[in-house]
């Protein structure tokens, strides 16, 4: 455990039934400004009705997160390794059992070939590596399509890929192979000038089976409907432990802006994973000034939780729905007490996207800090929420923390 002069290691919450806590690590561990460290948190509750995620960054100019993992896996995947002058990609890998175990990791490329020779790891227990691709591998060649595979014995592994450039950060748990599927979905997909803005998605799939997959990538509107893109790109066949990462932009030769979700289809038993990552242009070619990160998402959920809510102090919050079968939405926003400051419904289409400010779907909400946003719906939802500056230097996206 980390000590530090008068902190307070473990520390003790109590949270009300239905209420919410929101705090830095220095508030909770009582840890002196200015004080430096490198771990992990574990929090563990009397409670099965717990969930929460987490945000890293300056909280100025970068800031990402993911969700929190509430049970550990035998075998992980780090499903966007980036690698450049301007882009490092760190690995985030902790051991969550009172015992030290052995961990092989390995390097992969887009034909699923290594590209440097697989390594054992010993992580201690309840430590962790967190260390770049640059660090483990002893590698510094240029990557932009390759993923990192860890595989240990047992069930004892969370993991969060972070991807740093100078000026925005991307975050994204690592995923477990077991989450595999041969559909998935992107619920955000941003192309094009924006007002003399360009924004750029990447999209990264692995194919995590034994065999080659055909994949196709077709991009929806908001509405539900196909949109017919310039290139057509034909399906992409993926080896077996390969990888495929497209720029929207190029991949489907888009001459206008447009926006939309994506539905990735594999060939019959094919085992895909992947994320999306968006920002202001694309990180393989350029510095950006803001991006987040998300999961690729097989499923979704008929209840759960945004934990947290920032419309003050330099702050707004999003919220964007996907419907694969379409679902009636009840949207509810609770203050830090557990109070219910407002809520609203929805109806959606198949494959059909609501992509709302908070303020803008639930007015009541304007101003609100802390709190926490519960949504319920009439059929699998694939959604999240999104942090972002009022001045625009940076962008953070959370996944769900389901209820289900």
């Amino acid at each position: 455990m980390i000590y530090d002069t008068n902190a307070l290691v473990p520390a003790d919450l109590s949270i009300a039934g239905g209420a919410q806590i929101a705090r830095l690590e220095r508030e909770i561990f009582n840890l002196p400004t200015g004080s430096q460290q490198s771990g992990s948190i574990i929090v563990e509750s009397d409670s099965q009705s717990l969930q929460g995620f987490f945000l890293t960054g300056d909280g100025s100019t970068f800031l990402d997160g993911a969700e929190a993992f509430t049970r550990a896996y035998k075998e992980l995947y780090f499903a966007d390794i980036l690698q450049n002058p301007d882009t490092s990609t760190e690995i985030h890998l902790m051991n969550v059992k009172d015992v030290p175990v052995s961990v092989q990791l390995s390097l992969v490329g887009s034909g699923g070939q290594p590209l440097r020779p697989a390594l054992t790891r010993v992580i201690p227990a309840r430590g962790k590596i967190g260390e770049s691709v640059a660090s483990i591998f002893g590698t510094g060649e240029i990557l932009s399509s390759a993923h990192v595979r860890a595989v240990t014995a047992n069930e004892a592994l969370a993991g969060f890929t972070f991807i740093r450039q100078s000026d925005t950060v991307f975050g994204v748990n690592a995923l477990p192979s077991e989450n595999a599927a041969s559909l998935l979905y992107s619920p955000q997909l941003a192309a094009g000038n924006f007002g003399g803005l360009n924004v750029g998605t990447r999209i990264n799939i692995v194919n995590v089976g034994d065999s080659p997959a055909t994949v196709s990538v077709t991009v929806l509107g908001d509405g539900g409907q196909v949109i017919a893109t310039p290139r057509n790109p034909q399906p992409a066949l993926v080896p077996a432990g390969g990888h495929l990462t497209l720029d929207a932009l190029s991949y489907f030769g888009f001459t206008s802006p447009t926006v939309g979700s994506v539905r990735i289809v594999g060939s019959g038993g094919a085992r895909l994973l992947g994320n999306v990552l968006f920002g202001d242009g694309d990180p393989t070619q350029n510095r950006l000034s803001f991006g987040a990160a998300l999961p690729l998402s097989s499923a979704g959920s008929s209840a759960f939780l945004f934990s947290q809510v920032a419309q003050a102090l330099g702050f707004y919050t999003g919220v964007a729905f996907f419907a694969p079968e379409g679902a009636e939405l009840k949207v509810e926003v609770f203050r830090e007490d557990g109070s219910l400051s407002g809520s609203q419904t929805a109806s959606l289409v198949p494959g059909g996207r609501l992509v709302k400010l908070l303020q803008e779907l639930i007015p009541a909400t304007r101003g609100q800090v802390k709190g926490f946003v519960k949504v319920t719906a009439s059929k699998p939802v694939i959604a999240f929420e999104l942090f972002g500056a009022t001045d625009g230097k940076f962008l953070s996206a959370v996944p769900p923390q389901s209820l289900n």
